[in-house]
């Protein structure tokens, strides 16, 4: 938790130092300078560990939706906000140690409301390319996990869809880095394309259980496409 304070404090002690340099006075005057759509598609490896437990996991792909808005502080430094639905996925499969021909597989999605404010900074030719550094918070709205039980002793398959919500804590938190580039396609509008990592800060495993060490802290790679209005 110290380590969040102290990259909290670096980034937004810097906002304003970067705000009053070079300003572009007909940039810094618009509240919002720049609206964009965006989607992503997401793969996820978490940082996982069960005790005692034998597991593998097979990863899905994600997506999201969203809109952002932008403030320009200068022609080279931004606050983006964004808000939007994300999907995040994985298959977990728990392993009898005894007999691993005996297994349960859980194809798992968890959908969140996620938001994020990002700093970004503008560099390189006509300040096409940027690099954000900032934070996010994901709130869960729902939670489902598809059950399959395979037994070597019953050729019957067992199927089943149970509701996973109380399995999983209600937020998400962590740090998001972003690099990426703005192509313009007309004076207004421009296509962004952006590599991001969210690196998962808490514990999203609902535990109940005293016996049981359970962590589990969501991390993504993601590929984002979005449109731009510039205003």
């Amino acid at each position: 938790m110290r380590n969040w304070y102290i990259i909290s404090f670096l980034i937004l002690g810097g906002i304003p130092s970067l705000a009053q340099s070079s300003p572009d006075d007909a940039t810094s005057k618009k509240i919002i300078s720049k609206i964009e759509l965006f989607g992503t598609l997401s793969w996820m490896y978490p940082k996982t560990y069960f005790e005692p437990s034998v597991s593998e996991r097979e990863f899905k792909l994600g997506r999201s939706i969203g809109v952002s808005l932008t403030h320009s502080f200068t022609s080279r430094f931004e606050l983006q906000g964004s808000i939007g639905v994300t999907e995040k996925r994985y298959v977990n499969t728990e392993i009898n140690p005894q007999n691993r021909a005996n297994r349960i597989t859980g194809d798992q999605k968890n959908d969140y409301i996620s938001v994020s404010v990002i700093p970004k900074f503008l560099f390189g030719n006509r300040n096409l390319f940027n690099v954000g550094l900032g934070s996010y918070v994901s709130f869960l709205q729902n939670s489902q996990r598809k059950l399959t039980y395979y037994d070597p002793n019953n050729p019957n398959v067992l199927t089943g869809t149970i509701d996973s919500k109380d399995l999983y804590k209600n937020y998400d938190a962590g740090l998001t880095i972003r690099f990426g580039v703005e192509i313009p396609i007309k004076k207004k509008y421009a296509i962004n394309l952006q590599i991001v990592s969210n690196n998962g800060l808490a514990n999203v495993n609902e535990n109940t259980i005293p016996s049981v060490i359970s962590i589990e802290k969501y991390n993504t790679i993601e590929f984002l496409a979005g449109m731009i209005l510039i205003k």
